[in-house]
C-alpha cells in the first residue's frame, strides 16, 4: 500500500525509521484533531513503546516548533515514550524542514 493511500484512511501513521520513527500527518486536518488522533493512536500502541527512547521525524505537513513540541507532549503523555531529538531528512524527495 502507498503512502498516500494509507494517508487516505488515517489522519496520523506512524512508521519505524532507522532512528525511530516517522510520523505522518494529514496535511488537510485541523490541528486540534491531528492531537487527538495522535494522542489515541499512541495511547493505543503505549504497552510496545513503554519507556523507550527514540528520534521522531514529521513527513506530510509542515509544522511549527511549537506544534512539533505540542505532538511531542501528547506522545510522550500518552504512551510513555520519549522523544529525544527531532530529524530533519534532507533528500531529492518533496521533504519539508523548519
Amino acid at each position: 500500500m502507498t503512502r498516500e493511500k494509507v494517508m487516505n484512511q488515517q489522519t496520523v501513521v506512524i512508521k519505524s525509521n532507522k532512528y525511530g520513527i516517522t510520523l505522518f500527518l494529514d496535511k488537510d486536518t485541523e490541528f486540534s484533531e491531528l492531537l487527538k488522533d495522535i494522542g489515541e493512536k499512541f495511547k493505543a500502541s503505549s504497552k510496545f513503546f513503554k519507556d523507550a527512547q527514540m528520534a521522531i521525524a514529521f513527513e506530510g505537513r509542515i509544522l511549527s516548533q511549537e506544534e512539533q513540541m505540542d505532538v511531542i507532549r501528547v506522545i510522550q503523555e500518552s504512551s510513555g515514550l520519549e522523544i529525544l531529538c527531532i530529524l530533519f531528512f534532507f533528500s531529492s524527495r518533496r521533504r519539508h524542514t523548519r
